[in-house]
């Protein structure tokens, strides 16, 4: 049986991450500070937001991705005191669910919108319509 170096021994476990690992993720431990302000200020926008009632229905949304970006921080901190490899990955995990969510609404404040100027552009065209013919 040939050897194949790009076989995955096995799929539910990490990654295994040498000492290489631990210098690609430095930078994310040295900014583990600013990840948990930004954390915070998006745990403290989402309750403002659920404040109001229209808010409450997406408010919810800043408050989970704020609680997984501190917990990613957190764990960017323990990982750079035990040098844990496994938190090095829970990490990655918890920033890729940030990034889709915020990518998810992202897409969906560019369909709004998209669906906000094409009414706005017929209520124009409509009131141009209706005062040409007047």
């Amino acid at each position: 049986m040939s050897q194949n170096p790009y076989a995955v021994e096995n799929q539910t476990a990490p990654p295994r991450v040498g000492a290489a690992g631990v210098s690609v993720m430095q930078p994310l431990v040295e900014a583990a500070g600013w990840i948990k302000l930004l954390a915070w200020v998006t745990i403290v926008g989402g309750v403002i937001q659920c404040l109001t009632i229209s808010g409450i229905i997406i408010g919810w949304l800043p408050i989970w991705m704020g609680i997984i970006l501190k917990r990613a921080a957190e764990n960017l901190e323990l990982s750079r005191q035990t040098n844990d490899q496994r938190l090095y990955y829970e990490t990655s995990k918890d920033l890729a669910k940030y990034f889709t969510i915020a990518g998810v609404l992202a897409l969906i404040g560019l369909i709004f919108l998209a669906v906000i100027l094409l009414v706005v552009i017929v209520l124009l065209i409509v009131g141009v319509a209706g005062a040409a013919m007047n």
